[in-house]
């Protein structure tokens, strides 16, 4: 999972433009050390940087992508989201790299399906592009809250798949009940 405040480029940081920053400080450690004494996640914020007068800053505010995710629940066969190229890279390197006995996940025809132990039905299916592009759910065991809970779990918590899968799980037991 991710421990520390994510990196925004100059593009994203004109969306937080109306929003109060928390703070402005002249160190990363010192942003990190700040959140820690309020009692907060460093991983739950992010920050941009600037030069000014040969003094690098550091502007933090609570992050918007952490709260909400950047993956949708919408129907199957609708866009989901608008991957960036390193969000479906993050994605594809995760899925590719996965050594656990929880799931099992398979590439073919542009989608990615995700199964569970030995099953032979997948849970979730997700058109990918490995480029960046839309991600599309495609009909599974899961529903797309679940879907959108998994993806949202690895590319923005940075969460490893199995604890990403047992989130989704638990989250289709509380719609359940």
């Amino acid at each position: 999972m991710r421990r520390s405040l994510r990196k925004i480029d100059r593009r994203e940081a004109e969306s937080y433009a109306g929003k109060e920053p928390l703070f402005t400080v002249t160190s990363l450690e010192e942003a990190r050390q700040q959140l820690i004494a309020m009692g907060r996640d460093p991983a739950e914020y992010c920050f941009f940087s600037w030069m000014e007068k040969g003094v690098r800053y550091f502007r933090v505010w609570e992050d918007e992508r952490w709260k909400e995710g950047v993956v949708r629940a919408v129907p199957f066969g609708q866009v989901a989201a608008r991957l960036k190229r390193s969000e479906a890279e993050k994605l594809f390197t995760v899925t590719r790299r996965y050594r656990g006995t929880l799931l099992h996940f398979e590439w073919a025809e542009g989608a990615l399906r995700v199964y569970d132990g030995g099953s032979t039905e997948p849970v979730a299916a997700l058109s990918v592009p490995q480029v960046g592009g839309d991600l599309v759910f495609l009909p599974g065991r899961w529903s797309p809250e679940q879907a959108a809970h998994f993806c949202n779990a690895i590319l923005v918590r940075g969460m490893h798949p199995d604890q990403a899968y047992a989130a989704a799980e638990s989250l289709g037991a509380e719609v359940r009940s």
